[in-house]
């Protein structure tokens, strides 16, 4: 078994095997915590784990974080790294990339908070071609598409080619701050997704209306969060004209999106229409949908 080097653990809190990721030890300082049966039944076996890197880490420079990256790689060696959380690490996108060539069988990454947005058009498809097996990404909080997002920055979207994805969350960016020549046709290649968070987008009418299309492609889709996102009612009326359509879909969520009595008829309507639908939930908490609203959009799933 390669020897790895003892720092490797000085910015990870905790290594966990992935069948138990409630009952687990921290391991917060060197690796001579991890006892050499340990290092030497998850080689044999190649046992996947979970890596939580330190979010002090954002402090480190490039050099010092080439020298955690290529650590893991060295670990990559004698295990596979089914969960890595990068959230909040500040990590810069070369060291990212360069990771990830050894983490070909994560099915869980999380990326949150690290504001990456203005490199991440160019590197996403880099991310979701190299690992396949890929089934839930965490890109919230990171000025995707916003003041960051450089519009000359082009990206060569991998066609005829389906992504793992089961699980995409985009949430808290700046997606309504532009339209983007790369969001769609990435998510164009996420057909198995099952579930999308795109709250806190500002999204509005014009995105709205090129998704809602989009997502009629996904035969899994079940949960579809759009809160925070100033739709309002004509955005309401771009939704529901494809709605009928979204025969898998049991929650949407409209939270806080200016929706009067106007996108409300549109959206009853549409399930009066559409008995076969499994919408199940419907949140429309913090809308203008009257003061009965909420008792007739009950009454109305309850039917269905």
């Amino acid at each position: 078994m390669q020897k790895i080097n003892s720092d490797i653990f000085i910015s990870i809190l905790s290594i966990i095997p992935a069948e138990d990721w409630i009952n687990y030890a921290d391991i917060t300082k060197k690796i001579s915590m991890v006892s050499k049966k340990m290092r030497e039944a998850i080689s044999n076996n190649k046992l996947p784990i979970v890596i939580k890197i330190n979010r002090k880490w954002y402090n480190r420079n490039t050099n010092e974080q080439i020298k955690i990256i290529n650590n893991l790689k060295k670990m990559s060696t004698w295990c596979f790294i089914y969960k890595l959380d990068l959230s909040h690490c500040r990590i810069r996108t070369e060291n990212l990339i360069s990771f990830i060539e050894h983490c070909d069988k994560v099915v869980y990454l999380n990326l949150s908070g690290n504001h990456i947005g203005q490199t991440l058009s160019k590197n996403l498809e880099i991310i979701l071609t190299r690992c396949q097996k890929l089934k839930h990404l965490n890109l919230s909080h990171n000025y995707i598409e916003g003041y960051y997002f450089k519009k000359d920055i082009e990206s060569p979207i991998v066609k005829n080619i389906t992504y793992a994805l089961q699980f995409l969350d985009l949430s808290y960016n700046f997606i309504g701050h532009s339209v983007s020549n790369n969001l769609i046709p990435m998510l164009s290649n996420c057909s198995l997704l099952e579930c999308i968070d795109l709250s806190y987008n500002n999204i509005g009418q014009t995105i709205l209306k090129k998704i809602s299309i989009l997502f009629i492609q996904y035969p899994k889709l079940c949960c579809l969060n759009l809160n925070f996102n100033f739709i309002g009612d004509s955005g309401i009326e771009c939704l529901t004209s494809v709605l009928g359509q979204y025969k898998t879909l049991t929650h949407l969520h409209l939270r806080n999106n200016y929706i009067e009595k106007v996108g409300f008829d549109s959206i009853i309507r549409v399930l009066k229409q559409n008995r076969d639908l499994k919408l199940s939930h419907i949140d429309l908490i913090d809308n203008n949908i009257g003061d009965n609203g909420e008792q007739l959009l009950a009454d109305v799933l309850k039917k269905n």
